[in-house]
């Protein structure tokens, strides 16, 4: 009688463990955000996303002080910067005082 009880507890702690376990593992499939450099195209607000271009890990070459050049921001996940309003109070600054920050760069 004791045995008919215990295979299926033994099974039921097995099966348990496993899924309590298997829930702390990290999935491969996750893809770790970080941010990227976004050209700015030239046309339109420079605080919108659709006026950048992807352009990578790397700042591209830019030079001057008077209107925005590239911004480093986290993907939206279509290729476009995902602006936070920290980063358009950035931007505005940078424009304003005619000097690029952390995150934005500027060119003539």
């Amino acid at each position: 009688m004791k045995k008919k009880f215990l295979l299926p507890l033994i099974a039921i702690v097995a099966i348990a463990g496993v899924c309590t376990f298997s829930a702390f593992t990290p999935n491969s499939n996750q893809q770790v955000r970080t941010s990227q450099w976004y050209a700015y195209d030239g046309s339109g607000d420079p605080t919108q996303a659709e006026n950048y271009v992807l352009s990578g890990p790397s700042s591209p070459g830019c030079s001057g002080d008077v209107e925005v050049c590239a911004i480093k921001a986290m993907d939206n996940g279509f290729d476009k910067p995902e602006i936070t309003s920290t980063l358009v109070t950035e931007i505005t600054a940078a424009v304003n005082n005619q000097q690029a920050s952390a995150n934005v760069n500027l060119r003539d």
